[in-house]
């Protein structure tokens, strides 16, 4: 046995702790390192049973809830919730605002498993442009002041609406859009007009442009641009 070269001797402990390792690379590129001890702690109390239904947390809004979900379109269009902050936030026994607890539970429910994920979306420069287009000098200065770019994230396919004003649409995606600064900080969207989330729109009339209007779906939360 002693003879023996050391991969095959440890061969089952490599290739355990290669898989973790991946699995951590791999979890910590789609929702940020810092989210990842939440995700291990959560796993543990499933496994172990011990959550009753006042600590269990939410779910992260891209997965659905067995048994208890709702259809998307059944509630108003929301801004995308970070479930993982307000449930960290209640466990911490912070200040929670009014509604925050009831839109945790209302996140339980959607079934996002429906919503598609649109391959045609717009770019960084055409958010930029589209929003500054709607929202002209008062967007121009937020990001001058603040020395921000904009980013989208995902993108999912959104119902196409007729308009009167434009024509029809050939186009609508529902997509996060967050600032960020020359050092990479995350700005959120800094302050009103520039909003977490916007439908971007083409027109038949217009096919190479992108547009920006109001949400028209609840989309989940996205992570991997806010990590």
């Amino acid at each position: 046995m002693k003879n023996e070269p050391f991969f095959k001797r440890y061969k089952k402990t490599v290739i355990s702790f290669s898989v973790i390792i991946a699995l951590f690379l791999g979890l910590g590129y789609y929702v940020g390192f810092q989210h990842i001890p939440h995700h291990v702690k959560e796993l543990w109390q499933m496994i172990a049973g011990n959550t009753n239904q006042e600590e269990q947390p939410a779910m992260d809004a891209s997965i659905a809830t067995e048994g208890i979900t709702t259809e998307v379109a059944s509630r108003a269009p929301e801004f995308p919730m970070d479930t993982l902050m307000w449930v960290n936030a209640i466990k911490n026994g912070d200040y929670i605002p009014d509604g925050v607890k009831e839109e945790l539970a209302a996140i339980r429910k959607t079934d996002f498993s429906k919503m598609s994920v649109a391959t045609d979306k717009p770019d960084d420069f055409e958010i930029k442009q589209a929003i500054v287009q709607r929202f002209g000098e008062e967007a121009i200065n937020l990001l001058k002041q603040n020395d921000a770019t904009l980013k989208g994230g995902k993108a999912y396919n959104a119902p196409l609406q007729n308009s009167q004003k434009n024509g029809q649409e050939i186009a609508r995606v529902t997509m996060m859009v967050t600032a960020f600064n020359s050092k990479n900080d995350n700005l959120m969207n800094i302050q009103e007009p520039l909003l977490p989330v916007y439908d971007f729109v083409k027109f038949e009339s217009d096919p190479n442009t992108w547009y920006v209007t109001d949400i028209s779906q609840t989309i989940p939360y996205d992570y991997k641009l806010n990590k």
